[in-house]
């Protein structure tokens, strides 16, 4: 039996593997250092918040919200660093935030606020999230269906307000 390198480790396996990574490393810089980007912000114009008015003013400064994988802080920590008042809203039962993060601590932003939807997306979409009703002193139990036989929907009784 042979015993010496792997097999993969040839003149033109090192080579490909060169060629490859500067392929990578050419395309990145090409594209401003945003080699995977899933799509642009939301561009509506909002309450100005460190010079910032909306997320599309983000859009060069990934880590502005993203962690890297080795980093403890989340995107929800990241999130609180501009919208201190959510912290403050998640102490207040009676706010939607207060409501939602008793119901679930773990909960993260995104669940309800997604990103990377395009430039006039709406910064809000709840309809991924099972809000705690009972919270509210508001029990979905009796009102699963409609009369029609139909499950509601958020917008049946709330509008297309959130």
């Amino acid at each position: 039996m042979h015993v010496g390198r792997p097999g993969f480790i040839t003149t033109p396996g090192i080579i490909s593997g060169l060629l490859t990574i500067l392929i990578v490393v050419a395309v990145s810089l090409a594209r401003g250092g945003a080699l995977f980007s899933p799509g642009p912000l939301n561009a509506k114009a909002g309450a100005q918040l460190g010079g910032i008015t909306s997320h599309a003013d983000l859009s060069s400064k990934c880590s502005a919200c993203h962690t890297a994988f080795w980093q403890r802080a989340t995107l929800a920590d990241r999130c609180v660093v501009c919208h201190a008042d959510i912290t403050t809203q998640q102490q207040e039962p009676a706010s939607i935030h207060g409501m939602v993060y008793k119901g679930d601590p773990g909960i993260s932003c995104r669940k309800c606020h997604p990103d990377h939807r395009g430039t006039e997306a709406p910064l809000t979409d709840m309809q991924n999230l099972y809000f705690p009703h009972d919270l509210t002193g508001y029990f979905l139990i009796a009102h699963q269906k409609q009369s029609d036989g139909t499950s509601f929907i958020c917008s049946d009784c709330h509008g297309n307000d959130f």
